[in-house]
């Protein structure tokens, strides 16, 4: 089916265009140009023709040319006796008139008079008319006022009918006017209509277009309406040693049949053209025009970054060829785009990480600024207190102490600042293995003993060994870090569970942490009990430590405060 606007419509409707252009110019040639063109070519064929025929010859040779020249030409001819112009039984006398208004009138009468009238005399009478106009039969005939016929010339009207069927005896006509010209004209012996009707042409000057040629001239004979209608050549022999003349004679008809066969022929052509390229087009609309919609679809979705396919036509043309590259131009562009959407996007989660990570820096430095403060000033008013002597000599070790205390404050800070560091620049991948996750919870359990001991806290593992993967040193950091924090923070007396299974890990103490620092905890330099956590050397970044790790490790990780029990949990991912 044709779109509208589509280039296939276009193009049907310039060929329709150029065919009905075609029609237009050949209907044009057929009226103006075909007719003046195959007259041409007929009177080139007869004059070829008849230039052959010698000036002497026999009457057998005669006929054979006459039947060349019929075979070959199409015309209709025949031999004309001279004898027969002057002594024929069909001799038929006739005189020129001109009447008052200067037109000329072709009469013929019985015979002529014994005494010839002069030029010049008054003719008058009524007269039957032939059909084609031409000339008249007397029915009443005057010379000079005196009557020379005064019946009826049923014989002669007759006698014209047999060999030409144009005169019509229904009705007479006054006629009037002087004697130009008189002569004998020899009908032949021939009922062919044309042929005779052409001698009368001759007498009557019913000819146009007359050309003198070699042998004789030719000469062209209208109708009634003033339309060509024979060409015909007169051509001068003398056969068996008499004069004769061949009368050739070429019905323009003819070429009017031609043209308007040729008319219809090519009108018939035309159409059936027409025909054939509108239901070729229909029916290869499918196979051009569709492929073209569907491609012209997927380029407007290009525009919008949608990288649809089109079907792929099974063809080794153009459209098939071209349905192939959109499709591996689709596939291309969007595998292209998801790449780079996939860039983006990872860049833009390095840039918010790295700013996530300026900002923990940040924060870091005013932590550390902060965290400093405090014991820096302490050794610093110690100190000048101790080099002033304002301090007295039994009490000047126990600001030493002090002082010592304070600078192992100031060390672990930045210890543990240290371990943030590392944390967040190394390739934490570097250092993963897989190992025994019984070996490390012991190894930790191990190096807390003594301290649980002095609090007369007791700790129950349940442990289920089995194979983790992860870096061994960091994640023993994450379980020091909170058995460390259940022992200082647990009452005396009391007992701590450790449980791991199937990569969950979680250690509960007896102890309490408000609600509203449950969320908090995780963050760097964070104390639920500030002046606690300064006696005790606590820096706040502890838990930190333990999120930065567990997040490099994909863990989950939980804190929970309930009933008296506070409780550190975690999920690892386990090997498959």
């Amino acid at each position: 089916m044709l779109i509208r606007n589509s280039f296939l419509n276009k193009l049907l409707s310039g060929i329709i265009g150029i065919l009905i252009l075609t029609l237009l110019t050949q209907s044009f040639l057929q009226n103006k140009f075909y007719p003046t063109y195959f007259k041409f070519q007929v009177m080139q064929s007869i004059e070829e023709v008849i230039k052959e025929i010698p000036l002497r010859m026999t009457l057998t040779e005669a006929l054979s040319h006459i039947e060349k020249i019929t075979t070959e030409t199409g015309t209709i001819s025949t031999i004309v006796y001279s004898e027969d112009y002057q002594n024929g039984l069909n001799s038929i006398p006739s005189i020129l008139i001109e009447d008052n208004g200067g037109t000329q009138y072709t009469v013929f009468i019985p015979r002529l008079p014994s005494t010839l009238p002069e030029m010049g005399v008054l003719i008058s009478g009524s007269f039957y008319k032939s059909t084609n106009g031409q000339f008249y039969v007397p029915a009443k005939l005057e010379i000079d006022g005196k009557v020379v016929y005064g019946q009826r010339n049923v014989a002669l009207a007759q006698q014209l009918e047999e060999f030409t069927d144009v005169i019509d005896t229904a009705k007479k006509f006054p006629l009037e006017g002087k004697l130009l010209d008189y002569s004998v004209i020899n009908l032949t012996d021939s009922n062919d209509v044309i042929l005779n009707q052409e001698l009368i042409n001759v007498t009557t000057r019913n000819t146009y277009d007359t050309m003198q040629l070699e042998n004789g001239y030719r000469y062209v004979s209208r109708d009634l309406d003033g339309n060509d209608e024979n060409l015909v050549y007169i051509t001068k022999a003398v056969i068996d040693g008499k004069p004769q003349i061949i009368l050739t004679i070429y019905p323009l008809s003819n070429i009017e049949y031609i043209t308007g066969q040729m008319s219809r022929i090519n009108v018939l052509i035309i159409s059936l053209a027409a025909m054939f390229i509108i239901t070729s087009i229909t029916l290869f609309s499918r196979k051009i025009s569709k492929p073209l919609i569907h491609i012209n679809a997927a380029t407007k979705n290009f525009a919008n970054f949608e990288f649809t396919t089109i079907p792929e036509y099974d063809s080794d043309d153009e459209i098939g060829t071209l349905s192939r590259n959109i499709n591996k131009l689709s596939t291309s562009l969007h595998t292209t785009l998801t790449e780079l959407q996939e860039k983006n996007q990872a860049l833009s989660s390095s840039l918010e990480l790295e700013s996530e990570r300026e900002r923990t820096r940040k924060d870091f430095v005013e932590g550390i600024s902060h965290e400093l403060k405090t014991p820096l000033a302490v050794i610093q008013a110690t100190n000048e207190a101790l080099s002033l002597g304002l301090i007295p000599k039994d009490e000047t070790m126990e600001y030493y102490e002090t002082i010592k205390r304070e600078v192992a404050k100031s060390n672990k800070i930045m210890q543990d600042m240290m371990s943030v560091y590392q944390i967040d620049q190394a390739d934490y991948k570097a250092n993963w293995s897989s190992f025994s996750i019984m070996d490390l919870i012991t190894q930790s359990l191990e190096s807390h003993e003594i301290l649980a001991e002095t609090k007369k806290i007791e700790i129950i593992p349940t442990i289920f060994d089995e194979e983790i993967h992860g870096d061994f040193d960091k994640l023993s950091l994450v379980v020091n870090n909170l058995l460390s924090n259940a022992v200082k923070y647990a009452p005396q007396h009391s007992k701590i569970t450790v449980k791991y299974s199937e990569g969950y890990f979680e250690i509960t103490n007896d102890g309490n942490i408000p609600s509203e620092s449950l969320s908090s905890l995780f963050e760097p330099f964070y104390r639920v009990d500030k002046a606690r956590a300064r006696q005790d050397g606590s820096t706040g970044l502890g838990l930190y430590i333990v999120k930065q790790i567990l997040t490099q490790h994909q863990a989950t990780y939980n804190v929970t405060s309930e009933f008296g029990k506070v409780k550190f949990s975690f999920q690892l991912k386990r090997l498959i």
